[in-house]
This record gives structure tokens, sequence and C-alpha cells, in this order.
């Protein structure tokens, strides 16, 4: 299983995202990706540029990024220059784009299975060779990813129903790649964030899951209409506990260790690299992989 990690960290400076990534490459990881949240974060393909420039051996992967705020064309143009600069290292992961990185822009995804075929047969053509990956959560466009994408990216599940979406996967086709990004909870401060990301997650998941959660229609909107942060007060300490690892960094790596091998993970991102408990999580994770 490959160890991989995430530099989304929103208003952080620019030099202090590129070090997450080089912490990640001396601590041995595998794949750093680096998200395409729009107005939230640095640009993602100038943060790649200067990554790719202080690192080594650690695969790059731009995304999750959607097809609405680049054109699928740009996007495939800027990955073959990046699998050329970065001698292959280069990796790509494709989402339908949620609240998040469209919301600001006023953009309402249309057509996002056809728009997703449109961008992976414009990469193919551009940067043969280049992993594809997709982040995905409804029911066709998980199929989609099983069957067109090299790897799939699963985030923004309840922990309860990662085996059973890996299963689906496998099920379309068996070599897919299957990766996760797990939710943690490890202090005070990842507990509140956890609650800030459901906000934002919550409101872009399939409407089946939020009634299996025993939430009403009306709720995703209004975590919608509130924002975020204040939107963060009305995720419950239950919600997060479906959908995060909640304890120290040493039970969580526990935890991630059983389900990577229940669920049969490719790689396992590990959030939170640039904080103390994440630094700390990865570093068990690491020690444990070469055991």
């Amino acid at each position: 299983m490959e160890l991989a990690t995430s530099v989304f960290v929103p208003g952080a400076p620019f030099a202090q995202v590129v070090e997450i990534a080089t912490r990640a490459d001396r601590l041995g990881l595998g794949c750093v990706w680096i998200p395409d949240e729009g107005t939230h974060a640095h640009d993602p393909w100038v943060l790649f540029g200067a990554v790719a420039a202080v690192t080594g051996g650690i695969a790059l992967g731009l995304g999750p990024t959607n097809p609405y705020s680049r054109h699928p064309l740009i996007t495939a143009n800027a990955l073959r220059g990046a699998a050329e600069h970065t001698g292959g290292r280069a990796r790509i992961c494709l989402a339908a784009g949620g609240t998040l990185a469209l919301g600001p822009l006023g953009v309402v995804p249309d057509r996002p299975l056809a728009r997703i075929r449109e961008t992976i047969t414009a990469i193919r053509a551009a940067a043969p060779g280049t992993e594809v990956w997709m982040a995905a959560k409804g029911p066709r466009m998980l199929e989609l990813a099983a069957r067109e994408a090299d790897g799939v990216m699963l985030a923004g599940f309840p922990t309860a129903d990662l085996a059973d979406v890996a299963a689906g996967l496998r099920a379309v086709r068996p070599g897919v790649r299957i990766g996760y990004r797990p939710q943690l909870a490890m202090d005070e401060r990842s507990h509140r964030r956890q609650r800030v990301e459901l906000a934002y997650a919550l409101p872009d998941s399939p409407p089946a899951l939020l009634d299996r959660l025993g939430l009403d229609p009306g709720y995703a909107e209004r975590l919608r209409q509130a924002g975020p942060e204040a939107a963060a007060d009305l995720v419950t300490a239950d919600l997060v506990a479906a959908f995060s690892l909640v304890g120290t960094p040493g039970e969580c790596a526990e935890r991630l260790t059983e389900l990577a091998a229940a669920v049969r993970l490719d790689q396992l991102i590990i959030p939170g690299l640039g904080t103390g408990p994440g630094h700390e999580l990865a570093g068990i994770l690491v020690k444990g992989a070469a055991a």
C-alpha cells in the first residue's frame, strides 16, 4: 500500500504548504496530492511547480480538480508539461467539483459524467501513460471511475461504508486501484476542522446517504446557506464519529491499519501532515509499513 498526503491548508502561507510537501518527501511517502479548491487555497498548478522543484522521487498529484473552473483541454495541456518537467512523476485526480471550489465562482455543474469523460479523453491524448484518478461519491460517478480511471479516491464516506463501496468498485473492474483520504479528529483543532469539512461535504453528498443518516432534505440546504464556519455548529458529534476516526495519533494509526487491510487499499492519504498530530500519525504509519 502506498502512503500519501494532501496539502490542502486554507490560509497557510505558500512557503508553509511547500514545506509540508517536502516533509512528505523526506518521510518517504509515495505521493503528495495538491487539491484544486478554487479561491480557498493557493493556485494548485503554481504550487505543483514549486513542489516539483524541491522534491525528488515522490509522485506529485494535482487534484481533485474539476472540468468547470478549468477547461479540460487547458488541464490536459498543463498536465502534459508537468509530466515532462517531473520526469513522469505527475498524476491527476478528477472530480465533478463541489460547493467549496465552484460556489465562489457561481458555477453550477452540468452534465458532470460527460464532462469528466471529456477530460479523461483529453488527458489520455495529451499525456499518455499519466495516472488518472477520480474522486467520486454518487453511484453513477463511482461506476464511471471504476471503468475509466486508473484509481478511485474515496473521501467523505462514513467509515462503515468503505468496504461495501470498495467491493462495488472491484465488481465493476477488479484491477482498479482504490485510495482513501480519511477524516481524522485527533485533537480539539482537528475535531473542529472535521465539523467544517462536513459542513462542506454533506451538501454535496448523494441524497440516499443523507436519508440513511436520518438527515431531513432541508438539512443540507441549511448547511449551504449558513456557510462553513457557522454551519460547523450544526454538525453533531455523532456525525463526526460516523465520518471520522477519533482518538490519539496512535489509536488512529491502529484503526487505519486495520481499515486498510480490510478494504485492501492501494493508497492511504494522510491529511494534516503540517500539524503535530498529523506528523506523528504519518511517522507511525511509515514505521509500520517498513516493519
